[in-house]
């Protein structure tokens, strides 16, 4: 039953994509509008960010205005410290807004070795940028530019995020910061340890398959985008098993467990389900999105706050 209802999340999460990618090329003859860079005379807009594929140290951080619909002007830049995180001052500007980190190096969650950031480059866009905000460069958000395609109307920009974020369970994959899962959570923070814990899954399938990083990210983005239903079934089952065996693993030391469809950090507790309302569990409730297999945003007796991939998972107990 439950490979079931995880193949009719795969065909619910490619229709979604389906019709973005019809507001991406401009389906239906409609158009979009491209996102314009504005600037203030008010206070300065401050970026407190972290690059995480694992906490990235030592890499630099550049961001762009986003202007006639392209990446524009260089705004400022800054260094990741150990824990990954930096702060850049972007003066009296704001709209939308492009990062880009490159260089440094992570502790992967899986193995424990030291890893070069080599080529790869963590990217993340995001509309209405402005005061003091928060901004993660991830995969997720990689993926997210990626599935942009160049287009950086605000319009886009929201779709690919929202896209991103229903397929890997994140509510908010570019205010939310990923917790380092090599350390212990703490109450409130939920969304950043399942992010953190998201990313350490993605480490275990590319250390158990043999598969680097950009491979495994650009695999996932082709079976989202070419409606490939036996890839998504292949990355779904694959990312589901990783983040159970990370979970369980002595590397999590976030107190965020997972074992037999449930998963519990302190008051927290999880569960697989369907997509709620609609395939539903037997707690599931209405749903406000679903991803590659669960539910999202609910999924029981109090209601979820994680979803997508994995599965919704309730805060506050049943």
């Amino acid at each position: 039953m439950k490979t079931t209802v995880f193949k009719r999340m795969a065909m619910f999460f490619l229709a979604g994509v389906t019709g973005v990618l019809l507001v991406s090329c401009g389906g239906g003859g409609g158009t979009t509008s491209s996102a314009e860079a504005t600037t203030t005379t008010g206070s300065d807009t401050i970026v407190n960010g972290i690059v995480s594929k694992g906490p990235v140290s030592g890499a630099t951080v550049n961001g762009y205005a986003i202007e006639n619909g392209g990446k524009g002007r260089l705004l400022g830049s800054a260094m990741t410290g150990q824990n990954g995180a930096f702060t850049m001052n972007m003066g009296q500007y704001n709209g939308p807004m492009l990062l880009e980190a490159y260089g440094g190096s992570y502790v992967d969650e899986a193995t424990g070795v030291s890893t070069d950031m080599g080529t790869m480059i963590f990217r993340t866009a995001m509309e209405n940028v402005s005061g003091n905000t928060t901004m993660a460069l991830t995969p997720m958000t990689e993926m997210a530019v990626q599935y942009m395609n160049g287009n950086y109307s605000d319009q886009m920009m929201t779709t690919a995020n929202q896209v991103m974020g229903s397929a890997f369970g994140v509510s908010d994959i570019v205010r939310t910061l990923p917790k380092e899962v090599g350390t212990a959570s703490t109450t409130g923070q939920e969304n950043e340890t399942y992010y953190g814990l998201m990313l350490a899954a993605m480490s275990r399938f590319s250390s158990t398959t043999n598969t680097d990083i950009p491979a495994l990210m650009q695999g996932m983005l082709d079976a989202m985008t070419t409606n490939d239903t036996q890839a998504l079934d292949y990355y779904t089952n694959m990312m589901s098993q990783s983040f159970t065996d990370f979970t369980m693993s002595p590397q999590n030391m976030t107190g965020m467990t997972f074992s037999s469809g449930m998963m519990s950090t302190s008051g927290i507790t999880g569960m697989m389900g369907g997509y709620n309302g609609t395939y539903g569990g037997t707690t599931g409730g209405g749903g406000v999105s679903g991803g590659m297999m669960g539910g999202s945003y609910s999924g029981g007796t109090t209601g979820g706050t994680g979803g997508g991939m994995m599965g919704g998972w309730l805060t506050g107990g049943r």
